[in-house]
């Protein structure tokens, strides 16, 4: 690989080797061993050095599931296409490893089962949209209990957004491979995992990016401090039955301050506690949180966003 590679070159590699499954907005190379930001349409932003990355390494927590057998994997790959293909040429290895699939249409494709089970099927079979919106709409109906509207759901092809109506936080688009393979409203996601913004999440609710919110630094009990985002209006609605004190705060569009909060974090990554360390503080939202001895090099950071001096 070019120490003279660009960004751009960075991202057309990237994709020719994981398809459409990450989004590489927050992506800026600046060399093979320096870690970019990759955007997993499933688990949201991780790091990872571009060498790995094209190479075939991904989401690490998408590579947490176990490799199946054969037999496991005919069973779900069935439940997942509704019989639709034939599995008698598979011979199974490993997650990431492309096996023989045969379509009674088109025949022999090849393809990963990590795809197969994310949704994806016979490619030939999508340019000539096999699977109607009709169908479409029944299989999501029964992977998500009915909890969403289709009213506006046209469908053309499995990897073309469609419009789907969440009964709580209303329209949002979003891929029907991903929608049937569970993911959901991001809103809905984004309050059940106490935040979980992500670049895919106001790119499928863009009407949320004004939304009035602040990027903020804490000390939380003398032991470490935290950089997080918050929509609520004072910060110590955030952590209620927690001793902490504010640090620092900038009130922003929330789009910016998840932007800012990102740039912070990527920039100091290396300081950041490891697992163990806020296991033993019982801290959760360990990936946001340093040493105490970094809130003034932080600090300046939040306060300068906006040119503060005070909080």
């Amino acid at each position: 690989m070019s120490k003279k590679l660009t960004t751009k070159q960075f991202v057309q590699r990237a994709e020719r080797v994981h398809g459409n499954r990450y989004d590489y907005a927050l992506s800026v190379f600046t060399g093979v061993d320096n870690k970019v930001t990759i955007i997993c349409r499933v688990h949201g932003p991780f790091q990872q050095r571009p060498a790995d990355h094209h190479r075939g390494s991904g989401c690490a927590l998408c590579n947490e599931r176990q490799a199946l057998t054969k037999d496991v994997f005919t069973d779900r790959a069935n439940e997942k296409h509704n019989c639709q293909y034939s599995y008698e040429k598979v011979k199974y290895k490993n997650v990431t490893t492309k096996v023989k699939i045969v379509c009674p249409e088109h025949g022999t494709f090849e393809q990963t089962q990590k795809d197969h089970m994310y949704g994806y099927g016979c490619p030939s079979c999508g340019g000539t949209k096999k699977v109607t919106t009709k169908q479409f709409i029944a299989r999501a109906r029964v992977a998500h209990k009915s909890k969403y509207s289709y009213k506006k759901t046209n469908l053309d092809g499995m990897n073309t957004n469609v419009t789907i109506t969440c009964g709580v936080h209303g329209d949002f688009s979003q891929r029907p491979a991903d929608h049937l393979n569970g993911v959901g409203c991001p809103v809905c996601g984004a309050k059940k995992q106490g935040g979980g913004y992500s670049e895919t999440f106001f790119l499928q609710c863009p009407g949320v990016k004004k939304i009035p919110a602040q990027v903020y630094l804490v000390s939380v009990d003398n032991h470490f401090c935290k950089i997080g985002i918050t929509k609520k209006r004072y910060i110590k609605q955030r952590f209620p039955g927690i001793h902490f004190s504010v640090l620092a705060a900038a009130p922003l569009p929330l789009y910016e301050a998840f932007l800012k909060e990102q740039q912070i974090l990527d920039k100091f990554q290396s300081y950041r506690y490891k697992i163990k360390d806020l296991q033993k503080l019982r801290c959760t939202g360990w990936t946001e949180c340093f040493p105490l001895s970094l809130a003034p090099i932080l600090k300046q950071e939040i306060d300068k966003c906006v040119g503060l001096n005070n909080v």
